[in-house]
């Protein structure tokens, strides 16, 4: 649970990411285009640095995020190799967001009087620099902040004798799910060779059987007969009534065996 989540994060993490180095890349290039011929602010190098961690951003995450959904145990997949990486993105887009900040308290009178003097084009320009400080301080903010996260997880799993650094997260998402499979299998019901339904054991075959030649009539007992004479070996039934068609079936007729008299 730990490892998809922290997969769900990764990938929320890196598309937001990529999209505001897409930005600050575009940012960035309006800002280098105005100010090299400009006279008011002129060239600094936020905006190179801009340009460069956004470009960064934008080549190398996407690739470590197709070489991760591609390939299993991709070198650039490692935690290790994840976590280095990022906290360096993310001390850049830090360093972006901190040189901007530092440009504007120093120059504060300054871009007072000049963002606001009237110009279009010099109220644009101030408005891509903040811009682009609030880009750098919000990425940097997302990568360090998962970073942090997948930090804690592979310390506490290395604390338990588990150590993931040179393994991805996506081979320890599928480790994860083989051992709860493997545990569900293990409380699974054992069912031995011998043993039989309970359906199965109850059918006709298993019932009891009446035991050999109760099914003969000539082996009922026989009844003295006291008005013919006669000793009978057919049921005591006489008549068999029906109670849907209201009919009487006769019993088979007895079958009599005469008997001498006493002398």
């Amino acid at each position: 649970m730990v490892f998809s989540g922290l997969r769900i994060f990764r990938l929320v993490a890196a598309g937001v990411t990529i999209i505001l180095g897409m930005a600050e890349v575009a940012l960035g290039a309006i800002l280098l285009s105005q100010l090299s011929h400009d006279d008011w602010f002129g060239l600094t190098a936020y905006e190179v640095l801009g340009v460069a961690v956004g470009t960064l951003t934008v080549l190398t995450l996407p690739t470590m995020l197709w070489l991760d959904y591609t390939r299993t145990g991709a070198y650039a997949s490692m935690v290790l190799v994840e976590i280095l990486w990022l906290l360096a993105l993310g001390v850049l887009w830090l360093a972006e967001g901190a040189l901007i900040a530092n440009y504007e308290s120093s120059h504060r009178l300054y871009l007072s009087e000049v963002c606001h003097f009237g110009l279009s084009v010099v109220t644009r320009l101030c408005t891509y620099t903040r811009a682009m400080e609030a880009i750098a301080f919000l990425a940097s903010s997302i990568l360090l902040l998962y970073t942090l996260s997948l930090l804690v997880v592979a310390i506490g799993q290395h604390s338990r004798g588990t150590p993931i650094w040179t393994s991805s997260l996506k081979q320890q998402q599928q480790k994860v799910a083989t051992a709860h499979s493997a545990s569900y299998s293990s409380f699974a019901p054992h069912v031995s060779p011998g043993f039989q339904p309970l359906m199965q054991a109850s059918g006709a075959n298993s019932l009891p059987r009446p035991a050999q030649g109760h099914g003969n009539t000539n082996q009922l007992p026989q009844r003295w007969n006291r008005v013919h004479g006669t000793i009978s070996t057919a049921p005591p039934q006489a008549q068999l009534s029906s109670g849907f068609s209201g009919t009487k079936t006769s019993a088979p007729a007895a079958q009599s065996v005469p008997r001498h008299p006493q002398v």
